[in-house]
């Protein structure tokens, strides 16, 4: 019980902490807004083009390859961490995962989706 009541007493302190730095740069920040203070600064340049620039298509499908295979990994280490007995059932899974993983990479590979066009 005292566990809980410890994490208990902790998120409300870091909740009333967050909370009073809201309130307090509310009350305190600056409220004189001009229109230079308004526009964005880039590492101490004038902003160059438009702030709203479209990327390839390319470049998110690359983002989705990285996170569906990261995942995997990821799902991969505690797999072998919580199974440290060596039992055919562990390998079956794990050559299971890996296979389903080698497949979705040869797909991916297949249907030209490492390829970048510039």
């Amino acid at each position: 019980m005292s566990q809980i009541l410890s994490l208990l007493i902790f998120a409300g302190v870091v909740f009333l902490f967050v909370f009073g730095m809201w309130v307090l740069s509310f009350l305190f920040g600056p409220k004189n807004t001009t229109k230079a203070k308004s526009r964005p600064f880039e590492c101490g340049m004038e902003p160059i083009g438009p702030n709203r620039t479209r990327f390839s298509i390319q470049y998110y499908l690359y983002a989705i390859l990285l996170v569906i295979f990261d995942v995997e990994v990821v799902f991969l280490v505690p797999l072998l961490v919580v199974f440290r007995e060596n039992t055919l059932l562990v390998y079956l899974a794990v050559a299971i995962f890996l296979i389903t993983a080698f497949v979705g990479y040869v797909y991916v590979y297949r249907r030209g989706g490492f390829e970048f066009e510039e």
